[in-house]
């Protein structure tokens, strides 16, 4: 290595501490990373629907997460029984991880993933093993 170029590793690894820094800040702001979703197909006269809403995983269920009802009386337990829903963990500071990746390296690639709604922790994780494994079979 020649003379005077002992700091550029570090200058490598600066904007990943700056990272890490950052998303620690904003841990304790993500108040969306835990979620019921709810998707309800068509019935009768709606049209289907996602319905999204922090709740405990007891409570993911159509009746605490669908909001407002779309049909009433004794339609109501047939609608929920059309819907599926399923209790979420996201971790946001994974996907900004990814996304922050993504613009450090100059592809964007997963960004689309990062940001689009609806996304999970495994579709993060999916992603940054993807990422890894990739670029250790090219070295």
């Amino acid at each position: 290595m020649a003379r005077g170029c002992w700091f550029w590793p570090f200058l490598l690894l600066l904007p990943l501490l700056c990272l890490v820094v950052l998303t620690r800040s904003e841990e304790n702001e993500n108040s969306d990373d835990i979620r019921c979703k709810c998707i309800c197909p068509p019935y009768k006269d709606n049209a289907g629907h996602i319905y999204n809403k922090n709740v405990t995983q007891k409570d993911c269920d159509c009746l605490h997460v669908v909001d407002p009802m779309p049909v009433a009386g004794q339609d109501v337990e047939a609608y929920c029984l059309r819907c599926e829903c399923r209790y979420e963990e996201r971790s946001s500071v994974t996907i900004k991880a990814i996304a922050e990746r993504g613009r450090l390296w100059g592809t964007a690639e997963h960004r689309p993933l990062a940001y689009g709604a609806n996304r999970s922790t495994e579709d993060a994780i999916s992603v940054a093993l993807h990422t890894v494994l990739t670029h250790q079979e090219r070295q």
